[in-house]
């Protein structure tokens, strides 16, 4: 009877245990979620952006369960810009401003409220400053050649869409992929939007471009 009595005593701790770490457990992932969905902002960075010197930021904020606004800012300058030929083109300096509207697909929100496929637009202005250095004929000898240099300045609008995906990594950090495209349009003269124009890296010459980006962000 004693031995009935320590078995039966022994199974009913196991089973209070038990319930209290499920009890636990729901209120860590309770928790985890409540605080997952109290993260209404992201700020980022775009790396890719670091190869052609420049640094480009974003902060996105949620405006609704599953819409978002985010705002881009981009800031370039190098001496020597690659892909430009460095023979030819020195001194740049560019800027880059962008608002986009951002409709997340995803009902299920596990990551929070920007989190998953979305769909969206954007409006983006664009400038740059740089030396153009072309190869001009001497015209007092005739047979000579020698580098002039012009300072050019070309700015442009860009709207379109774009279509990505976006997840939170171990709690911690947004990883945001997107493509997408718009039509270029040059403020500036098709001259200077020539020279600063590089097709599908830097655009500057008006019609239709694709585009791809990756960003790293911290919510909060």
């Amino acid at each position: 009877m004693k031995k009935i009595l320590i078995v039966f005593s022994l199974i009913n701790c196991l089973l209070s245990v038990n319930t209290f770490a499920q009890q636990n457990n729901a209120d860590s992932t309770n928790n985890l979620s409540n605080q997952i969905e109290n993260q209404k902002n992201v700020l980022s960075i775009h790396p890719i952006n670091l190869v052609v010197g420049g640094l480009e930021v974003g902060y996105e904020r949620a405006i609704s369960s599953n819409k978002s606004l985010k705002f881009i800012l981009g800031y370039y300058s190098s001496n020597k810009p690659w892909p430009y030929s460095q023979d030819e083109v020195s001194n740049m300096e560019g800027l880059k401003a962008e608002l986009q509207f951002r409709s997340h697909l995803d009902k299920k929100m596990i990551a929070g409220p920007m989190s998953g496929v979305y769909v969206g637009a954007f409006f983006q202005y664009r400038q740059i400053y740089l030396t153009d250095y072309s190869e001009g004929n001497n015209i007092s000898t005739g047979s000579f050649y020698t580098n002039t240099s012009e300072n050019v300045f070309a700015n442009a609008v860009y709207p379109g869409f774009i279509f990505g995906y976006q997840t939170l990594v171990e709690d911690l950090i947004f990883v945001d992929i997107n493509l997408g495209g718009g039509v270029i349009r040059g403020l500036t003269a098709f001259e200077q939007n020539k020279k600063a124009n590089i097709t599908f890296v830097n655009p500057y010459i008006n019609g239709v471009v694709p585009r791809f980006n990756i960003a790293l962000g911290f919510p909060f």
